[in-house]
């Protein structure tokens, strides 16, 4: 955890984009302090806790559940994550007995719109980013997750589909050996891919990936004059030897949407923060 405010004040006062961080040396008066600071130092001290992003959650219906047994936070491609029902946390996973709504979870989440801070290069817009994934499996939020809208009641069906596919000479799935992961499965396969890229490019492991490589995290000097660069090379030119799983569980959402909260809930919420 980053003690202080020097790292903070830092972030409020510095605007990132490509041309300030390409002119970057170590002659720069921030030199000593990106370099002795990461990127998950800046997600688990300023990112959205968990207390204050999970207000209430059910489950269904009736059982109401504990923020710190049931959820736990993470940090991935898409930076700070809230996780519901993650296998890494120790906990059994919840099950849904049967279909419908009644089943399922019911969150009311806090956005936090007032804690966001401007950057050219980061997304212009509010909300969540959600992705739902096989259990035990690791997640790719940036290409998988979809976006939920903050003022809105979202009603979200999920249609699981499981692809068993043949390997050859009937088709071409192969379950790869990985390095760091004990399954295979494409998201595992590519964030091994992207460790092992930001290793060669750098000597360090990226935020998000730096627990699928023996190299150390970058610090946040690394990441802004080497790793931020880099990617970009990864996205454009880098083919990872991914090959299509033989077992594919996917999760195909359906998303429905009503305003939020009606004039009568907003009245209510209103006459309890004044008192």
């Amino acid at each position: 955890m980053v003690e202080g405010t020097e790292l903070g004040d830092f972030l409020q006062t510095y605007t990132f984009d490509y041309h300030s961080i390409k002119t970057m040396d170590t002659s720069s008066p921030f030199f000593p302090l990106l370099s002795n600071h990461t990127m998950t130092d800046i997600f688990t001290t300023y990112g959205h806790q968990l207390e204050q992003t999970v207000e209430f959650a059910i489950f269904g219906k009736t059982r109401a559940l504990d923020r710190d047994t049931y959820f736990s936070t993470k940090i991935t491609d898409f930076g700070l994550c809230t996780v519901f029902n993650d296998a890494e946390s120790g906990n059994p996973p919840l099950l849904i007995k049967r279909p419908g709504a009644l089943s399922g979870l019911q969150l009311r989440l806090n956005v936090e719109a007032a804690e966001y801070f401007w950057s050219p290069s980061f997304r212009p817009s509010s909300g969540f980013q959600i992705v739902i994934y096989e259990y035990g499996s690791q997640p790719l939020i940036e290409d998988q997750g979809f976006g939920i809208a903050p003022g809105t009641h979202s009603h979200i069906g999920v249609e699981v589909i499981e692809a068993l596919n043949q390997e050859p000479p009937y088709g071409l799935c192969h379950d790869k050996q990985l390095k760091y992961f004990d399954r295979y499965g494409y998201a595992e396969c590519y964030l091994e891919c992207m460790g092992n890229f930001s290793v060669n490019a750098c000597g360090c492991s990226g935020c998000g990936v730096f627990n699928v490589s023996d190299a150390q995290e970058c610090t946040l000097w690394e990441t802004f004059t080497c790793t931020s660069g880099s990617f970009a090379d990864f996205v454009e030119n880098e083919t990872c030897d991914c090959p299509v799983a033989c077992r594919v569980l996917t999760y195909q959402p359906s998303i429905s949407t009503t305003k939020y909260p009606t004039t009568t809930w907003a009245e209510y919420y209103q006459s309890i923060s004044l008192n």
